[in-house]
């Protein structure tokens, strides 16, 4: 497996296009996968300047349905290919603000009406290719509110956001595993916790993704620290809500282990 992030909120390199947002592309077994598309077509300058054909995609993988992760599909997506995601990629997401005003932050409506046909949901854990796997609705065993200003529109009421779209996608190599979560608004440890309940207690190759710290308190983050020195895992990358301050913190608790992610890292597994 190969992965290349195309982007994150990081960058160093010139030319480079750096932005709040996510999206890695994996090539796996002969299989060219894009998780999570970014927030605009920076996607599509960074991916030129890699040297990437988009119309060489195999399929899209959709992590939740956040702009900032879907909102570079415009304009890459060729309309021949199929995008997986959970059911519920089109729910309204929201953010409120102190003045009392809410500001839609999810996928495209006019994208997501005009290619749906493309789209193939799931609920559950499905392997939708050979060795790739999307996990399905993550079950919450721990506490973790990613952000109190995050809401879902239903019904005419604005309720807090439990990311019911939110799933994570899995790379089985022989008996090893890697795990790719887009923002980890269930919670980084509670992912890993489905993971263990869905998978096993395996070994995890890499854990790739945010994680959604930026706004945490000390107490959270030291249990995530503690939480991720207990398992299993070889090398961990993350990078764009997982925050700087996160960063350090968490660079400083699990040294080399962690890896953070800025646009055009690469890494093979």
């Amino acid at each position: 497996m190969k992965v290349r992030f195309l982007i994150d909120n990081y960058v160093d390199k010139a030319e480079l296009c750096a932005e709040h947002g996510f999206s890695c592309w994996i090539n796996f077994n002969g299989k060219n996968i894009l998780f999570d598309a970014g927030q605009t077509e920076h996607i599509a300058k960074n991916g030129k300047i890699f040297g990437l054909d988009f119309n060489k995609l195999d399929c899209i993988v959709l992590s939740h349905g956040h702009y900032d992760h879907t909102g570079g599909l415009a304009s890459i997506f060729n309309g021949k290919i199929n995008i997986y995601a959970h059911k519920d990629i089109g729910v309204d997401h929201f953010r409120g603000s102190q003045n009392g005003e809410y500001h839609y932050i999810g996928i495209n409506k006019d994208f997501y009406g005009r290619y749906r046909d493309k789209f193939i949901f799931n609920e559950r854990l499905v392997e939708f290719l050979p060795d790739l796997f999307l996990s399905g609705t993550i079950i919450r065993s721990e506490p973790f509110d990613s952000d109190q200003n995050l809401f879902q529109y239903h019904s005419g009421v604005y309720q807090k956001d439990i990311f019911s779209d939110e799933q994570y996608l899995v790379v089985r190599e022989n008996s090893e595993y890697s795990i790719f979560t887009g923002c980890s608004h269930s919670g980084i440890i509670n992912i890993i916790k489905d993971f263990y309940e869905k998978f096993g207690r395996v070994r995890i190759n890499a854990l790739v993704g945010g994680f959604h710290l930026f706004r945490s308190c000390g107490e959270e983050l030291l249990m995530v620290a503690d939480y991720l020195l207990k398992c299993d895992v070889k090398k961990i990358y993350t990078g764009h809500c997982t925050g700087i301050e996160a960063m350090i913190y968490l660079k400083n608790v699990l040294g080399e282990k962690l890896v953070p992610i800025k646009v055009g890292l690469e890494f093979e597994v």
